[in-house]
């Protein structure tokens, strides 16, 4: 059975500010250095609501499943920070975060998010396998790398061509 109201809005804030939104770049110090720290719960702005899925994976694409059930209620929440980034949760489970668009803002409106198949065909989704873009390409914003793993083919010839890697990190910039 799913986790009621309180419970799925705790978690999902939770794993927003902790974990999937990008750190906050934070100005200068005395000492010249500027830093980045995890958003405070006083900079995003939550959205919770109730939604209905016509089966019963909750618009996740995983095994979270309540049996026996042709349509299935569910609390979405939808964290937004300062960056425009939305981390969107099913049940108090991530599914997707994604950069605010006319398109995502109209399906929130309608209080109707998409399920995580759908979202990478309507949305721009924000890093590789839902992890936060920490460096973007600045030729094709679409295209970003978490910082692990291996270098993306864009980010390693651009390296070799004498390019920091600071000049793509994708803190503070506007999509």
């Amino acid at each position: 059975m799913s986790d009621g109201a309180v419970e799925t809005l705790a978690k999902a804030l939770h794993s927003a500010l902790l974990r999937d939104l990008p750190p906050v770049s934070v100005a200068q110090s005395r000492h010249g250095a500027a830093h980045k720290r995890r958003p405070h719960e006083s900079e995003v702005e939550v959205i919770h609501f109730a939604q209905q899925w016509e089966n019963t994976a909750i618009g996740l694409d995983a095994d979270i499943t309540w049996a026996g059930q042709a349509f299935t209620n569910a609390y979405t929440t939808v964290v937004v920070d300062c960056h425009h980034n939305a981390a969107v949760y099913f049940g108090g489970h991530r599914a997707y975060v994604a950069k605010l668009s006319a398109r995502f803002m109209a399906d929130l409106a309608a209080r109707n998010m998409v399920r995580q198949s759908e979202a990478g065909g309507r949305y721009t989704i924000v890093g590789g396998n839902n992890q936060v873009a920490r460096y973007i390409n600045p030729d094709n914003r679409k295209q970003g790398w978490s910082g692990r793993g291996r270098k993306p083919k864009w980010l390693a010839d651009k390296l070799a061509k004498g390019a920091k890697l600071a000049d793509f990190e994708s803190m503070g910039r506007k999509p």
